[in-house]
């Protein structure tokens, strides 16, 4: 009795570990301006996220036009599913953040009301070994 009571203690701290978001990691934090968002008459509200590194080294983001690209999110029964994949008219390209900075973008949250979270692809210079950011969740409505 004793062992499955440690084991059940040691599988409820690691469900609570980590960040908010479920990223497994804090050294690239993702951010969205707001925690909730209203889609109005326009049934589409745009995202403005930052990404920050907090590595000690640089990171490279995807890069597209002006800003950070980000996968966004919506929570369906209990599932993450991407309802905007990452999206460029032109060639993506990486840019890379330097230890201590951050980059932002913006992405058009078009669907339905729900609850909604970004996921960004990171990795080091060259993006071998891609990892992803998550954003804290957030809703339009």
């Amino acid at each position: 009795m004793r062992r499955l009571l440690s084991a059940a203690a040691v599988l409820l701290l690691a469900a609570c570990s980590g960040d908010p978001a479920g990223s497994g990691t804090t050294d690239v934090m993702v951010r969205t301006d707001r925690s909730e968002y209203d889609r109005g008459a326009i049934g589409e509200v745009p995202v403005t996220f930052t990404v920050a590194n907090h590595t000690s080294g640089p990171i490279s983001l995807l890069w597209c036009g002006s800003g950070a690209i980000a996968e966004l999110q919506l929570l369906n029964d209990g599932e993450w599913m991407t309802t905007s994949p990452p999206f460029c008219p032109s060639i993506y390209s990486p840019v890379e953040v330097a230890p201590g900075a951050s980059a932002g973008g913006v992405v058009f949250a078009p669907g339905p009301a729900g609850t909604y979270r970004l996921r960004v692809q990171y990795g080091a210079p060259g993006f071998q070994a891609a990892r992803y950011g998550v954003s804290p969740i957030f809703r339009v409505r």
